[in-house]
This record gives structure tokens, sequence and C-alpha cells, in this order.
């Protein structure tokens, strides 16, 4: 997949910068035709959200060793470290490694390299990190289109929660639509959309986790007429 400019997701919905004169309904088309490349070639997505909201009322409480829990990039990462590690140890096998490339995020590279090195080195033997082995970053998003749709999917998930969750409730039907039935593609690439247990080292950080997740509400598919009939189960 190669593009021929920088893909930025804000640009795409709000038709800025190279989609400048497109109309929406195109803008939409393609947001689409990216995620149907991302099925087409059987990508997993994998995230996890935190409603900044939700985080604050349950602070404090028992934090965590290494970081700092009231952020939420810091919280989230600690989390899909260990989502990666299962799902490349039960999905794609005890063969594989997998490595986490990442954006560039240079107030949080101290912090990460303590969480990733508590992770495989200090906690319980049998929670260490094994399959997740390498972490690369940073990376220059021009150089990899990936980097660009991920930015976009996760501004996707991310616009569909904050109306989910009541946020944007002034939004025409049209733009909810939109972002609902993006997240359903999204949503059918994901392994694992309840969260996932952790070693006991993280309690603390994943019952504060616990108390921040934000996801879809149950039924939310007939909110937005995605159900192909009023009583099917995956509504």
């Amino acid at each position: 997949m190669r593009l021929p400019f920088e893909l930025h997701a804000t640009e795409l919905v709000n038709r800025a910068g190279p989609f400048a004169g497109y109309t929406q309904e195109q803008c939409n088309g393609l947001a689409h035709t990216f995620l149907d490349i991302i099925a087409s070639r059987k990508h997993s997505i994998h995230f996890i959200s935190i409603d900044k909201a939700k985080l604050a009322p349950a602070l404090p409480g028992a934090g965590h060793p290494i970081f700092n829990v009231a952020v939420p990039y810091l919280l989230g990462f600690n989390y899909m470290v260990s989502y990666i590690e299962r799902y490349t140890r039960e999905v794609l096998g005890r063969t594989v490694r997998s490595m986490i490339i990442m954006d560039q995020k240079d107030d949080y590279h101290q912090d990460i390299d303590a969480i990733t090195n508590y992770r495989r080195y200090e906690v319980a033997k049998a929670r260490r990190l094994k399959w997740l082995v390498e972490f690369s970053y940073p990376v220059d998003s021009v150089r990899h289109p990936m980097v660009q749709v991920s930015d976009l999917v996760i501004f996707l998930i991310r616009k569909f929660l904050e109306v989910e969750s009541g946020y944007r409730d002034t939004w025409p039907n049209a733009a909810k639509d939109f972002y609902a039935q993006c997240y359903e593609k999204i949503i059918n690439r994901v392994r694992w959309s309840t969260l996932i247990e952790v070693g006991r080292e993280d309690k603390g950080a994943h019952d504060l986790l616990t108390a921040a997740y934000c996801t879809h509400r149950r039924q939310w598919k007939r909110q937005y007429r995605l159900c192909p009939e009023p009583s099917a189960q995956e509504c």
C-alpha cells in the first residue's frame, strides 16, 4: 500500500489538504476502502480506549511501581503489551515473535523503556514477556503507510466511541452512521473486544483501566441499523 501523500485522518474526514474539493461521500468512501484493505489482507487490529472523564474519579487508587497510571498513554501501553503478548502466543503460534513499531513520542520514551524492562525481567517468571521481543521507535510515518492507516483507524474508533459515550449528541445522524459503519469493520478485526486478564503485579493498574475503559454499548448495532435482522444474535 503506497500513498502519494501522507494520510491524515482529520484532513480526510474534513475534506482538507489533499482532499480539498472532494465530496464528503468520496472521502467517506476512501476511509471505507482503507478498512476493506485491512480486512482483505487479514490484518488484525488491537486497541484500548480510555475515557479521561472516568479515569480522573478512579484516582487515587492502587497504582503501579513503574509508571504513572494517571497518564492514559502509559496505562494503555502497559495493557497493550499484555494483549499483544497473548495474541502472539495464542493466535500466531509459539514459534512466532512480535515487535511493536511506534510513532514518535519523545515525552514517553523513558517510561516505555521502564515498562518493557519491568515486564521482561522483573515480574514473576511465568508472566515475563517472551513472544513480544522488540520495540522500535521513532518511525517516520511518511515512509510507513501502515502507520498512517493505523492513525486513521484510531481516529475512527475514537470518534465512534465519543458518539457512544454521549459526547457528540449534536452531530448529524449521517456522521454518527458513518463512524458506526467504520467501527463495525474495525471491531470485526479485533480478537478480544473485552478486557483480558493480567498478572497480579498489574492488578492496581488493571482495576483503574477497568474503571476508565471505554467501549460500545450492548446491542449497539441496532442503534445504527447495522443488523441484518431485528433478532440477529450478533446485535
